[in-house]
């Protein structure tokens, strides 16, 4: 039980902020000249006559008995931003965070190879997971083997002889070079990317000899990675196609999102655990092996639930409170009991009520914390106050 003021223009709407704190404050309280409580706008004082605060110097007002419930002005409504939303039945789907790790997709992993002898003069990719086009150049060499096919090109055209010319090109085409380039006789080779994807693991260095066939790198092709989440084997019954899946990986700016496209048919024995997995974009820096955390978000149950909006919902440990909106600019607060955080079907957050609310409660989803700082200040029921609680 707590003694109220009667506000009636701008309750809950004016703060004054002394260094780190703010006071709010009341205005406009009705005058009431009677025997009982009197106190400033800020609370600062509780007398038991009129007069003017000794703390602030603002005349003392009467104060009247309203229980929990605030009172709000609808000039101050507007101003403070509150807004209601009915609580309703819905049905909501679950989000599970999970174990996952970036896999290389089977067959997946191609090797990018020299068509020549030589020795790396310029190797043009940094490190795994690096992005690269199909038939990007990935390292310059210097091969002398080039250079004589191209001279021996050159002077089979200048020839005229035909045979010569097709022996000097089948030459050229063997090492990678197009005999249009013989014509200008060079000792450079290139190694190029056979598919598009992301480099895997780098095979040499710059300076290394490399000789014709041998591997240069490996490069991950395009699709070829994929996110595996593990489901653990009491959840396998909720798995299914095209759930949502997102996660977020190091040195990416925004969080990924994608679908489970591919379910293992049997448990990983090991783990005991089901492997979903989801496709990545070749746009994610996501090195093969590196270790994440993924949130699924599972389908509804198809029943419904009363929910209250995850913005309604005031959180201090496991207490939640939310403000009531009674009708005629009074709200009153209420200590409620939620389940796990959902989605609904337009994927907007929800608490399920498992007690404190019923379909039809009107609670304040805008401008709750404003209501609370008012219930602390007064010593009602707030987030931090349980006094009153029943």
């Amino acid at each position: 039980m707590s003694l109220r003021l009667i506000a009636k223009a701008l309750p809950v709407t004016v703060a004054l902020v002394v260094g780190a704190s703010v006071f709010l404050l009341f205005g406009g309280m009705d005058k009431v000249e009677s025997s009982g409580s009197y106190a400033c706008p800020m609370l600062c004082v509780v007398l038991d006559a009129p007069g003017i605060c000794p703390v602030c110097g603002m005349d003392l007002e009467h104060l009247v008995e309203t229980g929990d419930t605030i009172i709000v002005s609808d000039v101050g409504t507007a101003l403070a931003g509150l807004g209601s939303i009915d609580i309703s039945l819905k049905d909501l789907a679950t989000v599970m965070r999970f174990p996952a790790q970036v896999v290389l997709a089977s067959e997946s992993v191609v090797q990018a190879t020299s068509w020549a002898d030589g020795r790396i003069t310029d190797l043009r990719i940094t490190g795994p997971g690096e992005l690269v086009a199909r038939g990007q150049i990935l390292a310059v060499l210097h091969s002398p083997q080039v250079l004589s096919a191209g001279i021996d090109y050159q002077a089979a055209v200048v020839s005229g002889d035909s045979f010569l010319i097709a022996v000097a090109s089948d030459r050229l085409r063997e090492l990678g070079i197009q005999p249009t380039e013989g014509m200008n006789p060079t000792a450079a080779a290139y190694i190029r990317s056979p598919v598009a994807g992301t480099i895997g693991d780098i095979l040499k260095n710059s300076g290394s000899w490399v000789s014709r066939g041998a591997p240069l790198a490996t490069v991950v092709e395009s699709g070829g990675r994929e996110l595996r989440i593990d489901i653990p084997e009491n959840m396998i019954n909720e798995v299914e196609y095209g759930l949502s899946v997102s996660s977020s990986f190091s040195g990416e700016d925004e969080e990924w999102n994608g679908t489970v496209d591919r379910i293992a048919v049997q448990l990983d024995s090991g783990t005991l655990t089901l492997p979903v997995f989801s496709s990545l974009p070749d746009s994610l820096s996501a090195v093969p092996g590196s270790f994440v955390s993924a949130e699924i978000r599972f389908s509804g149950s198809g029943s419904m639930v009363v929910a209250v909006p995850e913005q309604a919902v005031l959180t201090l440990g496991e207490r939640n409170v939310v403000y009531v909106d009674l009708g005629n600019s009074q709200y009153v607060p209420r200590v409620i009991q939620v389940g796990k955080l959902s989605f609904d079907r337009n994927s907007e957050p929800y608490f399920p009520v498992l007690s404190g609310l019923v379909a039809g409660d009107r609670v304040v989803q805008d401008g709750a914390f404003l209501l609370d700082s008012q219930a602390e200040l007064t010593g009602i029921t707030s987030l931090m106050n349980t006094g009153n609680d029943s």
